[in-house]
């Protein structure tokens, strides 16, 4: 193993390391991402069950809800979706998140598709999934599937029954969180 492969392993096991401990500061500053005022607040409450990013454009939000489903993805067995109206929409978070994981980490999954549907998992059972609330084959697909997270891009141009329907039931099951942007 070269010098740089080890340095990436050693990335890797610190960063399942955080997340297994949930010391999300010290993933943060594995990765290289430093949370401005507004950032830092939302993380701070990563308790909370649902939060609201309604902020302006070119303010991080899709930063701060890629890091929390990547740090989240990286527990045992999770399972995250990335929801937006449009498929072409979850693009935007979707790429964020395999960017932290397997560019920056360099983590290989053992299922990855990046067009639509989008499906991305790893060998210690992290599965996610990227989902259109307007695409009815889509929608049909989130029934029933427990959901540990869930960040929901472009919420508000989303039908309402969408949430009501399909996703708080399957947030319900694991006590989910779920980051409306």
């Amino acid at each position: 193993m070269t010098a740089a492969q080890m340095r990436q392993h050693d990335r890797q096991v610190l960063a399942r390391d955080y997340a297994v401990r949930d010391d999300f500061g010290s993933f943060c500053r594995l990765i290289g991402y430093i949370p401005h005022a507004a950032q830092a607040e939302v993380h701070a409450r990563r308790d909370m069950p649902r939060r609201v990013l309604n902020w302006g454009r070119r303010t991080g939000k899709t930063h701060t809800g890629a890091t929390e489903a990547a740090f989240g993805m990286l527990k045992n067995r999770t399972r995250w979706w990335v929801v937006a109206p449009q498929h072409e929409l979850t693009e935007r978070v979707w790429s964020a998140l395999t960017d932290i994981l397997c560019r920056d980490l360099g983590f290989r999954p053992s299922i990855r598709r990046d067009s639509p549907p989008r499906k991305l998992g790893f060998p210690w059972g992290s599965y996610c999934e990227g989902h259109s609330t307007h695409d009815p084959a889509s929608r049909n697909a989130m029934i029933g599937a427990p959901l540990d997270g869930l960040v929901w891009d472009e919420c508000a141009k989303s039908p309402g029954s969408v949430w009501e329907t399909k996703l708080q039931p399957n947030l319900a099951d694991r006590n989910g969180k779920a980051l409306f942007i």
